[in-house]
């Protein structure tokens, strides 16, 4: 008999029914010691007397109860009332992936970031010895926020790890012989051809019923489903899928197949292999704005020598090649996946046993916290330190920290108290403020380190002597013999690597293509590995002292080469980056993402709120561009190339730069053509917004040799007047000019908010305003200014009188789904403050150990 709401089952309250299955009814519950909701799942009361039923109710929930991952439904509790026999579930909300395949095929990189996570659950249940055997879309579970959860473990079984080439497993004593050979579980359609004959099944029996799923998610229908069950059984045995649709490139088709193998021996060796192919692809699409379909013969065996022709070409094949490619002469790398949360890692050190590994990580919003991994355990370790990142493990022991790090706008700055620790145990010293990056010598006694000035960054080796100054500087490493320390020279374009002696001078210097991604000496000091990335991937090469480089292999997606430890072994991390813009419109409750591709900042809000414009800064090239979008979700209108600035007061024009000729143009929103505005002739000039009456702009610029300030531009006669003392700037992307035009906001160098006439006049200070503060424009009555803060998970949004200096909080936005969001670029508001938008930029990581680099 099903349970009525108030029915008490040990803590736990029911509340009302969720669903039944074969094995259980679910209800909604409430835990009446933490006082939250829960999810009760109950054997019925039809089979509570059967052993078997019980064996296996039992047997989910030691499944369960033996993993922690976010894409695993966790477990709470189990326990018995009387009879009943019960487990207590983490509540979800959302929906199947059955009930989001209604609809039909899912866009490639919905379906590659849901694919993703499964495979990621996958991964960590196969890692404890554990294979669910029942994979299919009703047991996949889409919640609100985005996350994939892998439910009922019903049929899962306990078995030991099994390695690469084993072609079954074993049951293991007290799995009771319910699963014997011969026996069939599971759901046909999405079965393997070893369970449909009724033989043992292993983790590549759910790497099959993986497979059927993304193919459907891609195309829309099952892959082997027929009119019987019998006849379905049937095609999987002996059938291949028909082809996916044209626009699924091809590198995503053989995935596809190769998980859809008959033999199990075919398949991919494991979910880790699986799901870094998925993420490299992910990634890929993130970095160059989506792949472009390849063409495909009529026949799937036709496919796979071209293509793996092209992929060894490329130099994925150092990837591909461990399933493709067997009898390759060479061993190829090998990849083990060490992390499996959401969230962002910049810095990970191998220990000098050579197999522990020390990382800082933010997992799902929270700041950066260290975490100890083993590289022949899935598992990791949250060390018992205040939150922190590694810069550095020394030779005995001692753990370089950056303390409090935190990210300043970009991957390539940061700031934090560089202290030390012991690896074995020890409260942290605080050493020196506002560091990037540090080394250890190989003595553990002095470190090479870049610290944060007012005009950029220096190298200091050791600590108080600088040996090199320059605007951005990443990655410092000493040698192993401690003469030499190589640092990476980050400037859009032109990055360089230099190697320097303590005395600074350059005894290697090495331009480097596209964006540099972290480097480090081979143990032996013979070579510098570094790590790049462009529009065609990542490649890892290493260079000589002579000059002489090399290749050490090419990798899709963005990879940063975090450590490097003897016998060819590396950590790298798979980033997948991405700016996104969200924001509360007119008339809405809840926020909406506003992002068109992968690298959207927002540049200028409309003032009734209902239109963005924004540009596309990433892809290389292929999606770069102004754009202008309805805040309504509506599709956006490319204007034009270039960068994005301010819209004008009438709504009729976009003010943008070419990044070619530096040359800025107006270009119509509506009907027109584009209009080029006068050339500024001021050094680092930035266009600051339009005056109301929509003919002149604020600009702000260096005369040679001068200090910055604010000038008025003339749009008819390019006349220049200078509206300020010199010594101003202002930030980026606010709107510093009042609604009658008639006072602009500047900051001077000490970070202090004045308020400037613009037809000449005493300027006064803002009372109440704090170096902490960004502006965001004038209130619309022109007796307030808006401001913002970014904490940690959110942005809090303030209004500052400017006469009497006091605040008052606005509103707290947080970030529906933290993780990985490294830095919030701006917040644009409408003069009344109730609606907005922000940009953010999102990166995620995971950490591998690639071994059998050469």
């Amino acid at each position: 008999m099903p349970l009525t709401a108030g029915t008490i089952l040990g803590s736990y309250e029911i509340l009302a029914p969720l669903g039944a299955g074969g094995m259980g009814e679910v209800y909604r519950a409430r835990d009446l010691r933490l006082k939250r909701q829960v999810a009760v799942k109950v054997l019925p009361e039809r089979l509570a007397g059967d052993p078997q039923a019980l064996a296996r109710f039992e047997r989910e929930a030691r499944a369960l109860a033996a993993l922690s991952h976010p894409n695993l439904l966790a477990l709470f509790d189990v326990g018995r009332s009387g009879d009943t026999a019960f487990a207590v579930l983490e509540l979800l909300e959302g929906e199947t992936l059955r009930s989001r395949l209604a609809a039909g095929a899912l866009s490639q990189r919905k379906a590659l970031e849901i694919a993703l996570q499964i495979a990621r659950g996958l991964a960590a249940a196969h890692a404890r010895g554990i294979v669910h055997r029942d994979l299919k879309p009703e047991n996949l579970f889409l919640t609100r926020d985005g996350h994939l959860k892998i439910l009922d473990f019903g049929l899962a079984r306990s078995a030991p790890a099994v390695e690469p080439d084993a072609a079954t497993t074993q049951d293991l004593p007290g799995t009771d012989g319910l699963t014997e050979p011969g026996m069939v579980l599971g759901t046909v359609a999405y079965m393997s051809p070893e369970q449909v004959r009724g033989q043992s099944a292993d983790f590549r029996s759910d790497l099959f019923a993986f497979g059927a799923i993304l193919y459907e998610m891609l195309a829309g229908r099952p892959a082997f489903r027929r009119d019987t069950p019998l006849e379905t059984m049937t095609a999987v045995l002996r059938e291949e899928p028909p082809d996916l649709p044209a626009a699924v490139p091809a590198a995503l088709d053989r995935i596809v197949r190769h998980c859809l193998e008959k033999s199990p021996e075919a398949r991919f060796h494991s979910a880790s292999d699986l799901a870094f192919q998925l993420e490299t692809e992910l990634a890929e699409r993130s970095s160059t704005g989506g792949r472009q379909p390849v063409s495909r013969g009529p026949g799937r065996r036709r496919l796979w020598v071209p293509a793996l022709a092209a992929s060894l070409l490329i130099g994925v094949g150092a990837l591909l090649g461990r399933w493709l490619w067997h009898s390759a002469a060479v061993p190829l790398p090998t990849f083990k996946q060490l992390t499996f949360r959401r969230g962002s890692i910049h810095s990970a050190r191998f220990a000098p046993d050579g197999t522990t590994i020390v990382y800082g990580a933010a997992w799902d919003g929270a700041p950066i916290r260290l975490f100890m991994a083993r590289a022949d355990s899935a598992e990791s370790t949250a060390l018992p330190l205040p939150d922190a990142d590694v810069l550095a493990i020394s030779r005995n022991g001692e753990m370089a920290l950056s303390l409090g790090r935190r990210y300043l706008g970009n991957t390539y700055a940061s700031t934090g108290t560089l202290a030390q620790a012991p690896l074995a145990g020890g409260s942290p010293r605080e050493i020196l403020g506002d560091v990037h990056e540090a080394d250890w010598a190989p003595d553990g006694t002095r470190l090479a380190l870049v610290r944060n000035t007012t005009v950029g960054e220096r190298l200091e080796y050791p600590i108080g002597k600088v040996i090199l100054e320059s605007r951005r500087l990443h990655a410092p490493r000493v040698s192993p013999r401690g003469d030499l320390v190589a640092v990476i020279n980050a400037i859009p374009g032109r990055s360089e690597l230099f190697v320097l002696d303590r005395e600074g001078r350059r005894k290697l210097t090495m331009p480097l293509q596209g964006w540099p991604l972290g480097l480090a000496w081979l143990p032996s000091g013979e070579e510098v590995w570094f790590a790049t990335f462009d529009a065609n991937g990542s490649s890892l090469g290493a260079v000589r002292m002579t000059g002489e480089r090399r290749t050490l292999l090419h990798l899709a997606g963005t990879v940063s080469l975090l450590d490097v430890a003897a016998g060819g072994r590396a950590l790298l991390a798979l980033n997948t980056l991405g700016h996104e813009i969200a924001g509360l419109t007119p008339g809405e409750t809840r926020e909406r993402g506003l992002s068109w591709f992968d690298f959207a900042v927002a540049k200028d809000l409309s003032n009734d709120g209902r239109r963005i414009l924004f540009d596309e800064g990433g892809n290389y090239g292929q999606g770069d561009g102004v754009y202008l979008r309805g805040t309504d979700g509506s599709p956006a209108v490319h204007l034009g190339e270039g960068t994005a600035g301010f819209l004008s007061p009438d709504g009729k024009w976009a003010e943008t730069r070419d990044l070619h000729t530096d040359q800025r143009v107006l270009l119509p929103v509506g009907p027109g053509v584009p209009r080029p505005l006068p050339k500024v002739p001021l050094e680092n000039s930035v266009v600051r917004n339009w005056f109301p009456d929509g003919r002149r702009l604020l600009v702000s610029g260096e005369e040679h040799g001068r200090l910055p300030r604010f000038y008025e531009l003339d749009l008819e006669g390019g006349k220049l007047h200078p509206l300020t003392p010199y010594g101003v700037v202002g930030d980026l992307f606010t709107s510093p000019i009042s609604p009658d035009g008639r006072q602009v906001m500047g900051l001077d160098l000490d970070g202090r908010l004045w308020i400037y006439p613009v037809g000449g006049g005493t300027p006064r200070l803002v009372p109440g305003f704090s170096p902490e503060d960004k502006l965001v424009r004038w209130s619309g009555d022109g007796q307030a200014a808006f401001l913002w803060r970014r904490l940690n998970t959110s942005i809090q949004v303030f209004r500052l009188d400017l006469a009497k200096g006091d605040r008052k909080l606005l509103r707290e936005i947080s970030f529906a789904d933290p993780a990985g969001i490294y830095t919030t670029t701006n917040l644009l508001l409408t003069p009344d403050g109730s609606s907005y938008v922000y940009s953010y930029g999102r990166m995620l990581s995971t950490l591998y150990l690639v071994e059998g680099l050469k």
